[in-house]
């Protein structure tokens, strides 16, 4: 079989992974593997692999983007040498030298609490307390947003504590509240004592079922790409000086 074609049902057969994540290797296979998965499956050899590798590398792709494509190849051509119906004996992308991940990507960005002081002033007053519950435990967005009234426990822990279960995760028939990204993420957070006062106020008086923190629009989640479009990015544009549509020049806020 051709290399994409193999890999396509490679894909269909594999256990433990997401309906988005099938999805987006299926995307993948079929974006990126133009040329080298036209190929049969027992004929591409190392240095089809590396011209493939180059041809990214050409394309703009970053080292961390690069490596994950590079390791659905890899898994691809694993399954491959396993299988008792093909010939394939040798995995061609194990001798392949991938770019550093770091190679012509950003330095990541962390805020002091002065700096986030700033930020959180030019945040809508409705968005303040999920944005400073996102700051002060590290949770997730897609967690974050799926937490409930119940997930929040005031009496464990010190200052009280999340239960962090699910996820809300985008898949090809639209969002849907599914497990965390992994099996240890699964967790109880302890809370500062700050952030417990900020929790019971956000509580009050409101049914166990009910998201912890509602889109202030809808009452439904919030969604990631619009919030980060309109209230993420214009706090962080507003902060920087800048009109809250214009895009940024930095990463920090300035006082």
């Amino acid at each position: 079989p051709l290399l994409a074609d193999y890999a396509h049902d490679d894909v269909d057969l594999r256990t433990g992974i997401s309906d988005r994540t099938r999805a987006d290797y299926h995307r993948q296979i079929d974006r990126d593997w133009t040329g080298i998965g036209s190929i049969p499956i027992d004929r591409v050899n190392a240095n089809m692999v590396r011209a493939w590798v180059r041809s990214l590398e050409k394309s703009g792709a970053t080292g961390k983007t690069i490596a994950n494509k590079h390791g659905l190849l890899a898994s691809v051509f694993k399954s491959a040498i396993n299988d008792d119906s093909l010939e394939v004996e040798r995995n061609p992308c194990a001798a392949t030298k991938l770019p550093r991940p770091d190679s012509g990507e950003e330095e990541m960005v962390f805020l002091t609490q002065a700096e986030f002081a700033v930020l959180l002033d030019y945040v809508p007053p409705p968005y303040q307390p999920f944005v400073t519950f996102l700051a002060a435990t590290g949770l997730r967005f897609g967690e974050a947003v799926a937490l409930r009234v119940t997930d929040w426990q005031p009496e464990s822990a010190r200052y009280g504590a999340v239960s962090v279960s699910k996820a809300l995760k985008r898949t090809p028939k639209g969002f849907e509240v599914g497990r965390p990204k992994t099996r240890r993420s699964n967790r109880t957070v302890p809370v500062a004592p700050q952030l417990a006062l900020l929790l019971n106020e956000q509580v009050e008086g409101r049914a166990g079922d009910s998201l912890l923190f509602p889109n202030p629009s809808t009452g439904g989640f919030i969604k990631h790409a619009l919030f980060h479009r309109h209230v993420w990015q214009a706090a962080v544009n507003l902060a920087n000086g800048l009109p809250a549509g214009r895009p940024k020049e930095s990463g920090k806020p300035t006082e």
